[in-house]
């Protein structure tokens, strides 16, 4: 999991950085690595925040990613797919 956060948190600084080249908008920057165990909904607020900056300038529709039972394997899975989507998303239309 420490991998996939860090590798996650460089695919969004990666996103903001090809936003700026493309849009020359600077969007903001979040720590959501490390995740901090005992602040959970303060990452998570923080990764949507990056979802919904991308999301909004990108014109791509996305989800709520705050709300999820980590303890579900079916939600677990369905948020590790829709956020990948969404990145997915924002790579395509950003051509990268």
């Amino acid at each position: 999991m420490n991998e996939w956060l860090f590798q996650h948190a460089q695919d969004h600084v990666q996103i903001v950085g090809l936003i700026q080249q493309a849009f020359a908008i600077v969007l903001p920057t979040y720590v959501i690595d490390p995740m901090d165990q005992k602040d959970f909904k303060g990452w998570a607020l923080r990764h949507q925040n990056y979802h919904n900056d991308m999301n909004g300038l990108l014109g791509n529709n996305g989800s709520d990613l705050q709300v999820v039972d980590w303890n579900s394997a079916e939600e677990r899975e369905s948020w590790f797919w829709l956020n990948y989507q969404e990145h997915l998303a924002a790579h395509k239309r950003l051509g990268a």
